[in-house]
């Protein structure tokens, strides 16, 4: 069987992302102490900051989401886990949508 997740605290309200909300998230994700954590080194010589996932979560869920990191820093962090990681899924399918060429091209078989 599998483990049951502990409640961790005092529940907070649900959070509806709203542009503000998301334009926030994806500056503290471009702080390279962040970036690092999150999307891996650009350079080999670059060092990593030694912080987990889940604490860089819950630090950027605290400067987003002040009233509710006080209230519960755990659930909070999580919620912000969840919008990156629908964010970044949401990226890769664009992304790879644009990625795709030659289609519609057809070949010029007459010399026009």
């Amino acid at each position: 069987m599998g483990r049951k997740k502990k409640d961790s605290g005092i529940a907070i309200p649900e959070i509806t992302w709203t542009n503000d909300l998301i334009w926030k998230l994806l500056a503290k994700i471009e702080l390279p102490e962040n970036r690092v954590v999150l999307l891996g080194k650009r350079k080999k010589r670059e060092n990593t900051s030694g912080d987990s996932k889940a604490t860089v979560y819950q630090c950027m869920a605290a400067v987003i989401f002040p009233q509710f990191h006080g209230l519960n820093p755990t659930v909070t962090g999580d919620h912000v886990k969840r919008k990156y990681e629908h964010l970044t899924k949401k990226y890769k399918e664009l992304a790879t949508r644009l990625h795709t060429t030659g289609e519609g091209v057809n070949d010029d078989t007459d010399g026009n």
